[in-house]
């Protein structure tokens, strides 16, 4: 032992005092303490109980062994947690009990507070006392406390089987599973598998409930269960049992765009437009793609594309598909949405059908007179005169009704159909080498009125067929279409107007309703209101009867007929011009029957109408609107733009022979 000290615990440092203070300073080290005096030894019993449940009462023995027989124990003894200042219990000397050269500190616990569940090193620690013994520790013992078992269950609302979109709340209830012992705290964590959803809830005694709210789980069969962490001093950690969640798909929706019908040659582009009512915030977006399939001509359908799809609104999406058809025909076209994790197959497949017309290239169109012996071809693409015909001999001076627009021979370039004053005898002329192939009656060889012609593909084969119609007054309104490839064969055969209705019948064909085929389109030619009608092609039934209302209600001067395809729209217009009265021209939209153009031909002066034809003047492919003279005024031809602003106007025939040609002009 140092000399001069006595037992107990200094504490020691360092001091430097400078002799020279005008140079140095005063300075301290840090501390140290030193423990002067005997070491006693110390044992601590092994616990005989171990291990002890939570709560269990546990006795702490230790003995402490004088180790100089002179100096008597004086100090306490502390049970610890080895490695920590958690004390479990204190004895004093006092209350010790005497053993040879030493005492038994002894110390019984009333529940197991302070200790953790599981095994823990304990000591027993001999304190400094007043006299010659310093504190002391002794060897570490084993103690194992066990905690009893905790239940927790889970529920789910609003159900375990909902819909992507739904979002769902979690809830759990922790218990004990027999003992009375109150709970610590402890987290509770839900879980899918290893992922934790939401974040742990800490739950304590006075509130043993834990939930997670608003959770989105994506589509699937998703297996839920909550866990407890346990409170480490009486309980145990638990799970629940697992709750499956099925989440089924949201529901889509889709619509599919195909054009119809579509030109052989060119593109066409097809567009499934989904929609959903699941969106919204932390909700994914559509993905998978659009399966587009295609039938062409009855055969086994092709898959031509697959398509991702593009969001295009906040729950609308597209794909689009461009596709060139390789032949001419009925197709049917099919888009299948295939889905994702989410989002449902939007009620399966969604089937358009198309249909694929060929070209046919017009290379003139014609103007006859009402009296005269020639029909005059113009050239589509320069409108100068390209051919004179004079189809009956120059001796025939009756005039001709014309149509230039129909491919009646199915070789792909339009031919020439005319009729001339009487006989109803219907000649075509090819329109490639403008040779005369034949024609047929449409009537009686007797039929003593002209005829009305116009031409169009009712049935579908390609080929062009003729419509007829009575072309002055004094026969019933009957109108006829003959099969363009078969021209004994009357397609269909029907009363335009009432029986009693005797003034002729103007005609003219377009695609009214998309679905490939030409329908019939028709006009009153003399007296009665401007009632236009719109038949059908295949089989002749009514779809649509308006009167042109720009006319005025007490109009009765008849009217021609004629169609065009707006080239920025593609809205079919009818068009329609007075046979007699004011030269008036009006374009009225076929879906609206709004009137997008009104306006005087000619001069307001001239009383003998006009009438009408669309042919492509410019070859740029977008076709013009022809209007010439009714009778009683020269051969003049006035020019208009698809949007019905004059280009021009010229004189269709020149001076020649003896004819005045004031009879008017018919245009086809």
């Amino acid at each position: 032992m140092p000399t001069g000290f006595a037992y107990g615990v200094y504490t020691i440092l360092a001091k430097f005092d400078p002799t020279d203070v005008a140079k140095f300073a005063v300075a301290n080290t840090n501390t140290q303490e030193l423990t002067i005096g005997v070491v006693p030894n110390v044992s601590l019993f092994p616990f005989t109980g171990n291990p002890y449940a939570a709560g269990s009462a546990i006795t702490f023995s230790a003995i402490v062994e004088q180790t100089d027989l002179a100096e008597p124990l004086t100090g306490s003894v502390d049970f610890l947690v080895s490695g920590t200042n958690v004390k479990l219990g204190s004895v004093l000397a006092v209350n010790a009990t005497p053993v040879l050269n030493g005492l038994m500190y002894t110390f019984t616990s009333t529940n197991t507070a302070g200790l953790a569940l599981g095994s823990q090193s304990i000591i027993a620690r001999y304190n400094q006392d007043s006299g010659s013994y310093a504190t002391t520790a002794s060897s570490t013992q084993d103690l194992t406390v066990t905690g009893f078992n905790s239940t927790i269950s889970m529920g789910v609302t609003p159900a375990t089987t909902i819909t992507y979109g739904t979002k769902i709340n979690l809830s759990a209830t922790v218990a004990s599973a027999g003992s009375a012992l109150p709970f610590s705290n402890g987290t509770v964590t839900f879980y899918e598998g290893s992922k934790v959803l939401g974040t742990p809830v800490p739950v304590t005694q006075g509130s043993m409930t834990a939930s997670a709210n608003n959770l989105l789980l994506t589509g699937g069969t998703h297996t839920l269960d909550a866990g407890y962490s346990g409170d480490g001093v009486s309980y145990n950690p638990s799970t629940s049992t697992p709750i499956n969640v099925v989440v089924n798909p949201a529901s889509t929706t889709m619509t599919l765009a195909a054009p119809s019908p579509v030109k052989l040659g060119m593109d066409t582009t097809f567009v499934s437009t989904l929609s959903t009512a699941t969106f919204g915030a932390g909700i994914a977006g559509l993905t998978g793609q659009v399966v587009y399939t295609i039938r062409i001509n009855g055969a086994a359908p092709v898959t031509i594309g697959t398509v991702s799809l593009v969001k295009t609104g906040t729950s609308t999406y597209t794909a689009t598909l461009s596709y060139r058809p390789p032949t001419t025909g009925d197709y049917s076209i099919s888009a299948r949405y295939t889905g994702d994790t989410n989002f449902a197959v939007a009620a399966g497949t969604i089937t358009q059908a198309f249909r694929v017309n060929r070209v046919v290239v017009q290379r003139f169109y014609a103007i006859a007179p009402g009296t005269g012996s020639f029909i005059q071809l113009f050239s589509t693409t320069t409108n100068t005169q390209m051919a004179i015909l004079r189809p009956l001999g120059a001796s025939y001076t009756g005039g001709f009704r014309v149509n230039t627009t129909g491919d009646v021979t199915g070789d792909g370039v339009a031919d020439l159909v005319f009729t001339p004053k009487t006989g109803s005898y219907v000649r075509i002329v090819d329109g490639r080498t403008l040779n005369n192939i034949g024609g047929f009656y449409a009537f009686t060889p007797s039929f003593g009125l002209p005829v009305n012609i116009t031409t169009g593909d009712v049935n579908g084969d390609f080929r062009d067929d003729i419509i007829v119609a009575p072309g002055g007054s004094g026969a019933a309104p009957t109108v006829k279409v003959f099969n363009g490839a078969n021209l004994s064969q009357v397609l269909w055969s029907k009363l335009a107007y009432a029986s009693t209705f005797l003034g002729g019948v103007t005609l003219a064909t377009a695609d009214v309703n998309n679905d490939g085929r030409a329908d019939v389109i028709t006009g009153p030619m003399n007296g009665g209101p401007a009632n236009v009608r719109v038949f059908n092609g295949i089989n002749g039934n009514l779809l649509k009867s308006f009167v042109v209302a720009a006319y005025g209600s007490s109009f009765s001067g008849g009217i021609f007929v004629a169609a065009n395809v707006a080239a920025n729209t593609g809205a079919v217009e009818i068009i329609t011009s007075v046979n007699k009265g004011l030269p008036q021209v009006v374009v009225t939209n076929y879906s609206t029957l709004a009137t997008r153009a009104s306006f005087y031909a000619f001069s307001s002066t001239y009383q003998g109408g006009c009438r009408i034809t669309v042919a492509d003047t410019n070859g740029d492919g977008i076709k013009e609107l022809l209007v010439g003279v009714g009778p009683n005024a020269g051969p003049l031809v006035a020019r208009y733009n698809s949007n019905y602003q004059r280009i021009d106007q010229f004189f269709a025939f020149g001076p020649a022979e003896t004819l005045s040609y004031n009879s008017g002009l018919f245009l086809g």
